[in-house]
């Protein structure tokens, strides 16, 4: 339905210039690098620096471009992209800029030509913005039939009903947007949710607070939410002030691209929802709505510095505070930064204290960082909170379940982990996570084994579940059954210690004692815990089955004297 633009081939150089003779060869690789790992301020600089010697270099020149769009410079992004199309280069991300260059400055006849000429997006941003470009030029008639005219397709009726409600937002015409929003689904993938509180800021703008407020409680079931909360405190005092109108078609005319970096964000590259979401900060000013999505793929795409920056953007006073101040703990994590994501979360819940997600986060936070006791403490909030709800989900008690696990508190193990079941029943990782442990402590091993099996059936491919299923063989001696299994788990993570041991256990116990202390010596150069490296290393010296019988264990044979 949107034609990918083909960002893999720009980041990638595909359209590489011959590397110069001078000082600008380094620099070159150095933006052209970055630019593939997505370090956009590193690219900018690098990219940057080659255009001074070469100016003419179009894939220095498109990944500056790609750059600054990323990095949410679209100023700076304009004069290159009029460079690339003046050295008369197609490129759909310069395209994108100046149409947004054209926008911004409300040349709406020139838009309408250049669609026909010199620019060309994709099929469905350029009838989008034609129908919009139509609008801006005075004729709204003949744009809403433009908008009518993608009734032919299904699929984008919908999407281009939204765009016509919106144009008649931008010329105020609320009385003609009203009916519109409200004829499309409240879950229409990346508009359903912005066109419902669109419709009730038009009632609050036309003084009608109290059919908006029934609206909401007619759609939505007031929870522990803040976002939910927060509209809702809002509607009741008579306003929506977190919800900007376009005010003219230019701005309008960012919804074009807000709609698809939301409506993508969930099947496509995240640079490509990127781009679209900055195009559409720059278009309306300020539109939280796009920057959440921009601050969400620039974590995804790694550069989680980047998006605790601008999570950060977010006012205290909008609805998605919480959920940005969430996503940016996440990235700041992401980034190494534990102990300021944790005090940041310890101050959100000191803020927002009847809130169950925040120590949710922050017992996440808490256990990554090996604060066990405290991160149970948290869990604790967060339980005790969602039960004074609707219950809290199987995901906080499988999470307290891990802490219990690290306390070395079995029997609040097996009871975290066993009510996350009765919630999610064949959780893979539950399953997984408690079999495994009940193999390793020896204890019921049979009602292990069918835990494991269950979990490799909802999760074929994760070699950590195989391998469990393999040493739960292991355990039950039923060592040739093992090996397979083990075998494919090494093939799945092949650089994992506790694989390649346990996949040594299984061959020295079927006989392959060479193969055995080949996956032992492998175990031990990834790393393994201290504990495990002393382990191997007296497996390598002795064997396995004197090592068991030192641990008071069975030998894998009845062959070794005790």
């Amino acid at each position: 339905m949107i034609k990918t633009i083909v960002l893999a081939a720009v980041a990638a150089g595909t359209f590489c210039q011959p590397l110069f003779a001078d000082g600008s060869s380094g620099a070159y690789l150095a933006g052209r690098q970055a630019s593939m790992l997505n370090e956009f301020s590193v690219a900018s600089d690098y990219n940057a620096r080659v255009l001074g010697f070469d100016a003419q270099n179009q894939t220095s020149l498109e990944n500056l471009i790609m750059s600054y769009i990323a990095l949410g410079q679209i100023g700076d992004a304009i004069p290159v992209a009029q460079v690339f199309a003046e050295n008369g280069a197609d490129s759909q991300i310069a395209d994108m800029v100046l149409l947004s260059d054209m926008i911004a400055n409300s040349r709406f006849d020139d838009i309408i030509v250049a669609l026909g000429e010199t620019i060309d997006v994709n099929s469905m941003v350029n009838r989008l913005i034609e129908a919009w470009a139509v609008a801006g030029t005075g004729d709204v008639e003949s744009a809403a039939a433009l908008f009518d005219g993608f009734s032919t397709d299904q699929r984008l009726d919908e999407f281009a009903q939204y765009h016509k409600a919106m144009m008649f937002v931008a010329v105020s015409d609320f009385d003609a947007a009203l009916p519109l929003l409200e004829g499309i689904d409240i879950f229409f993938r990346g508009i359903g949710t912005r066109a419902f509180l669109t419709r009730l800021k038009l009632l609050v703008e036309q003084g009608k607070s109290d059919l908006a407020l029934q609206a909401f409680d007619d759609t939505y079931t007031l929870t522990a939410d803040p976002e939910l909360q927060k509209i809702r405190a809002d509607l009741v005092s008579g306003t929506l002030d977190h919800v900007i109108l376009p005010t003219d078609i230019s701005q309008g005319m960012s919804e074009v691209f807000y709609s698809i970096a939301s409506f993508v964000t969930s099947e496509s590259e995240p640079l490509y929802s990127l781009i679209y979401a900055r195009l559409a900060e720059f278009l309306k000013g300020t539109d939280v709505d796009s920057n959440f999505i921009s601050a969400a793929m620039l974590a995804d795409l790694g550069q989680n510095e980047l998006a605790a920056r601008e999570y950060g953007k977010i006012p205290p006073a909008h609805p998605k505070f919480y959920a940005a101040e969430l996503g940016r703990f996440d990235a700041m994590i992401a980034a190494g930064n534990k102990d300021g994501a944790i005090e940041a979360l310890e101050q959100l819940v000191r803020v927002y204290p009847d809130v169950p997600l925040g120590y949710a986060a922050l017992g996440d936070a808490l256990r990554r960082a090996d604060r066990n006791d405290e991160a149970k403490v948290a869990y604790d909030s967060a339980i005790d909170l969602f039960e004074k709800g609707n219950g809290a989900s199987w995901r906080i008690y499988y999470a307290r379940g891990i802490v219990h696990s690290n306390l070395d508190d079995w029997e609040n193990t097996k009871a975290d982990f066993r009510k996350a079941l009765e919630l999610n029943p064949d959780q893979p990782q539950v399953l997984n996570y408690l079999g495994y442990s009940m193999v390793e402590k020896n204890e019921d091993l049979d009602e292990a084994l069918e835990m494991i099996r269950v979990a490799v059936e909802q999760s074929p491919d994760a070699g950590y579940i195989i391998d469990s299923l393999g040493w739960a063989k292991f355990r039950l001696r039923q060592f040739q059954e093992a090996v397979p299994h083990l075998e494919r788990a090494a093939e799945l993570m092949p650089i994992d210690p506790i694989v390649n041991d346990h996949l040594g256990d299984a061959y020295w116990a079927v006989g392959r004692k060479r193969e055995a202390e080949f996956q032992w010596r492998r175990a031990l150069s990834f790393d393994p815990e201290p504990k495990e490296i002393e382990r191997i290393r007296r497996k390598l010296d002795v064997g396995l089955d004197q090592v068991l019988i030192e641990e008071g264990e069975d030998p894998t044979t009845q062959t070794v004297q005790k």
